[in-house]
């Protein structure tokens, strides 16, 4: 996925505004700044969060390359887009707190509930076939 694609896709999932696109929003938000898979970000428990100075560190327990968890952790680190709210994870993160029920709880996942991967997956197809042909136009998909 191209940054134009994410981020007009970021703008898709902002204008319709409903509860599921907010979350729909800061999964997909996630998911780009850690470079990882959805299945990942599944995975992401509150207590695998650290703030460190002025990025958002994310520690992950299982990785395909250390299926044992035996290595040491170093946490991923996620910053701001002051230029652009769109695609700020900061904005994302807040949008998702202010509408979600986050807990606080140190070991309630990030995104609680089953099926969250099929949740988003669901989200994604849904939004690319509301904008498909503005999508097929400015990028050739679909």
């Amino acid at each position: 996925m191209t940054f134009g694609l994410y981020r007009k896709l970021n703008i898709y999932l902002l204008k319709d505004n409903t509860m599921e696109y907010i979350w729909a929003r800061y999964f997909l938000t996630l998911t780009w700044n850690l470079m990882c898979r959805a299945s990942n970000t599944c995975s992401v428990y509150l207590h695998h969060l650290e703030w460190s100075e002025d990025s958002l560190g994310i520690y992950f327990t299982h990785m395909k390359n250390d299926q044992c968890g035996e290595k040491k952790r170093d946490p991923r680190h996620i910053y701001g887009n002051s230029i652009d709210p769109t695609v700020c994870p900061f904005v994302a993160v807040g949008a998702y707190i202010f509408t979600n029920s986050v807990t606080g709880v140190k070991d309630s996942h990030l995104f609680p509930g089953s099926n969250q991967y099929n949740r988003f997956s669901k989200c994604l197809a849904e939004i690319l076939k509301k904008h498909a042909v503005d999508i097929k136009k400015e990028w050739g998909l679909m």
